[in-house]
């Protein structure tokens, strides 16, 4: 997978079910949120090249004011970048990747 494929996945998670009107904002629902972003990231990429969308998630994890944010931003109506959020953001981003890299050592 190249990093634009994994790009538009993760993008497109984020667009689909990170919605400012449709989260519910607790730790529990969050971390099963996550949960289930792995999963279906896992499945749409076919499990292959699980490294880069985990890539894809760190760098974006790392750039609060890098096109992904902005982007994530505008389609989701939550200013992801500001204080306030920022935290949740980065949060997120971890349990993803390691529940990616979890399911990626299991079917290794």
């Amino acid at each position: 997978m190249e990093t634009q494929e994994a790009y538009a996945l993760v993008t497109r998670e984020f667009e689909c079910y990170y919605q400012a009107d449709e989260l519910t904002w607790n730790n529990f629902a969050l971390s099963e949120l996550a949960k289930y972003s792995a999963e279906r990231l896992f499945f749409y990429s076919e499990g292959k090249d699980v490294h880069v969308l985990i890539s894809v998630l760190q760098q974006a994890k790392s750039e609060r004011d890098g096109s992904f944010v902005k982007f994530v931003e505008r389609e989701t109506n939550v200013d992801w970048g500001d204080a306030e959020h920022w935290e949740l953001f980065k949060n997120q981003k971890d349990m993803i990747s390691r529940s990616l890299q979890n399911m990626s050592n299991m079917v290794a």
